[in-house]
Order: structure tokens, then sequence, then C-alpha cells
């Protein structure tokens, strides 16, 4: 009968206690010097990686990013991660979806994609702002050229 007062209790406790100690839980270790979480590579991850790696530049690639709006907070940061590595490595990108719900979703995310490596260009070649200083920065995708999204094809 232990385990069923305990579990009243629980219940009867008021939201805002809950609160704060989920707030406490997150920010002690923001607040904690030198609190770092190891972050580990999974296998499925480095195979990607070291694929993408093994391609040539101007090597084609075909990115089908089937999701909805849904799932956009999962898959956006995954796809657009994906496709810069894909950008910084100059190959040649189509991408296209199977459902109509994300056919934003996709041509949003390479664009975005192509806009972060176009800004590391400008960075490595010692621009801000959209300044190049004088010197010549090669645009790492250029849509229509280094990239295309082919939006929704209908599947059967």
């Amino acid at each position: 009968m232990t385990s069923r007062r305990w579990l009243d209790r629980m219940l009867n406790v008021e939201s805002r206690v809950v609160y704060g100690i989920m707030g406490l839980a997150a920010l002690v270790p923001l607040l904690i010097p030198g609190f770092v979480l190891p972050v580990t590579v999974t296998a499925p991850v480095r195979r990607v990686y070291d694929a993408v790696e093994a391609l040539a530049p101007g090597a084609p690639v075909f990115v089908v990013m089937d999701f909805d709006p849904s799932v956009d907070p999962e898959m956006t940061p995954m796809a657009v991660a994906f496709l810069e590595h894909c950008f910084r490595r100059r190959l040649r990108v189509t991408g296209m979806t199977l459902w109509p719900q994300g056919v934003t979703l996709g041509l949003e995310n390479m664009r975005r994609a192509a806009r972060h490596t176009y800004r590391e260009a400008l960075a490595d070649a010692g621009g801000g702002d959209g300044a190049v200083l004088g010197r010549e920065v090669e645009v790492a995708a250029r849509e229509g050229e280094d990239w295309v999204y082919l939006g929704t094809q209908p599947g059967g």
C-alpha cells in the first residue's frame, strides 16, 4: 500500500513545483562550467558521411525528402546538415519528395543549405555581410546549376 500512497502524493504535487524542478534540471548543466555530454557518432551516420566523402566533386546525389510539417523540427536539421555536406563537397544534388505536403519543406531545406554554404564561402574569403573585400568567391551551391529541386512526383 505504500506505493499507492506515494503515487497519490505525486499526483497532488502542484504543477509549479514540477515546472520548477524541470527548469532546474535544464539550467544546472548550463551553469556548471565544463559540463559536457559526450557526442557519439553511430555506425550508420559514419557510413553516410564516408560515402559522401568518397564521391568526387561534381558527382550526382539524389535526395528524397519525404516528410511533412509534423516531423519538420526533427527532420529538417538532419536534411540541411546532409545537404550542406554535399554542397561543401561540390556535389550536384537533385532533390524531390513523394509527399505533396512536403514540397515547400524540401525546397526550403535545399535553399537553406545553399545559403549556409554560401555564407561559409564568404567567411572563408574574408568577406562579411555580403562584402567580398576584392576577392572572387565561388558560390558553393547555385540553384539550377549545382542543385535542382523537382518538387513532388506522384508515385504509384
